[in-house]
């Protein structure tokens, strides 16, 4: 097969055009989603990651999510985790659902996190401020008929780890 290319007219074997279109796919596809996802949305710096301890001692404004009717009457219990970005002005930029018993409990989490806001993260030696990101776990639980959505600090340290090992 012949290629025009930048050099002139290059001949190219099977072999060759296989790579060529892998490093376009890389070059068209991959590489400015890592570039993108690398920079964040603080321009070009990346989010600061923090554990999840921290970023509930961060919080400042929390509200809690209601557990959907439908949810606690179809019995659905789990775990929901949601990654959150939080932006340099203290509230939250994104919410990804990253687990979740079902749709209408994902979407209660969710909603109750975009309302939810933080004290600053500030860099110590340039004062400027930086995104956050981190992951917020929350336990969904059928109690006395009622369902419950409960942080893991709500269930304490033994009670968490026995629903996180035993399931719902």
């Amino acid at each position: 097969m012949t290629v025009a290319s930048r050099g002139g007219v290059q001949r190219m074997s099977k072999s060759n055009m296989h790579s060529t279109r892998v490093v376009g796919f890389m070059a068209a596809v991959i590489m400015p989603a890592l570039v993108s996802s690398a920079c964040g949305r603080s321009g070009g710096r990346r989010p600061a990651t923090v554990p999840e301890a921290t970023l509930r001692a961060m919080a400042v404004h929390t509200v809690a999510p209601e557990y959907p009717r439908r949810s606690a009457e179809g019995t659905a219990t789990g775990v929901v985790v949601a990654q959150i970005t939080v932006a340099t002005d203290g509230r939250v930029a994104e919410v990804d659902l990253l687990e979740a018993p079902d749709e209408e409990i994902g979407r209660a989490v969710e909603g109750a996190l975009t309302q939810w806001s933080f004290t600053p993260m500030t860099l110590k030696r340039s004062g400027e401020r930086v995104n956050v990101q981190g992951k917020l776990t929350f336990y969904c639980r059928i109690e006395n008929g009622l369902g419950r959505i409960r942080a893991p600090e709500e269930l304490g340290p033994q009670a968490s780890a026995a629903f996180t090992a035993a399931g719902p």
